[in-house]
């Protein structure tokens, strides 16, 4: 009876597939190379941005205890944001907390924030709670007043934190930092699929110079 052909599988001594097997496994390793350098680029360039990202910078304008009256320097005219920092978790901004902010031409008003943010780091958070308009760069009287019935004690850890709010620094800040993340990955995945074209190609060209066998034949008495 005949015998059904047997088809031929693919040799990885054949000189060509070894060749091509080479190129894909280096074309692996460089994409993971790349992807690791990215990643590392990002976070050296980030920094602790994403973590910040919606409360205050590293470097702030001012942070004053829970209650105190400070003079603080304030060099540039602009939107400065009022957070309140203590140990995380945050337990919110206590009620009927009191900031006062004066000049030599009297007090200034205080507004809400158009959105509450909040942001934690290094097992410290900070909320957002209100923000003032500084209208010229001088020295100004911060009062802080003791929230309720505290104690003196219980707050000794809190701070109010004045900075300046621009959150299209910050936004800029954290996508310079995402970038070489986000090339790492593109040019990872590019590295990814030419190692699989080329593997392919291998295959593919040794099916076609290697056909089946016809098969063969034989008879059963």
């Amino acid at each position: 009876m005949t015998q059904p052909a047997t088809p031929a599988t693919a040799d990885d001594n054949d000189p060509a597939l070894a060749v091509a097997r080479r190129w894909s496994v280096g074309l692996l390793v460089a994409a993971s190379l790349v992807l690791l350098a990215g990643f590392m680029a990002t976070d050296a360039l980030s920094g602790d941005s994403l973590q910040r990202w919606g409360g205050p910078s590293a470097e702030p304008v001012a942070r004053l205890r829970v209650p105190s009256e400070e003079q603080v320097r304030i060099e540039e005219p602009a939107t400065y944001g009022l957070y309140y920092e203590q140990d995380a978790p945050s337990t919110g901004v206590p009620q009927n907390l009191t900031v006062a902010v004066r000049s030599d031409q009297g007090e200034l008003g205080l507004t809400e924030p158009e959105a509450v943010t909040s942001s934690e780091v290094d097992g410290r958070s900070f909320v957002s709670f209100q923000e003032i308009r500084i209208p010229r760069s001088g020295t100004y009287t911060v009062e802080v007043g003791r929230p309720g019935r505290a104690t003196i004690s219980a707050l000794e850890d809190d701070r109010v934190v004045i900075d300046r709010v621009d959150r299209n620094a910050e936004m800029m800040q954290v996508l310079l930092g995402l970038t070489p993340a986000a090339l790492g990955m593109a040019l990872a995945g590019g590295l990814g699929a030419a190692a699989l074209w080329i593997r392919h190609r291998a295959l593919r060209a040794w099916r076609l110079s290697h056909p089946p066998p016809s098969g063969g034949a034989g008879n059963a008495r």
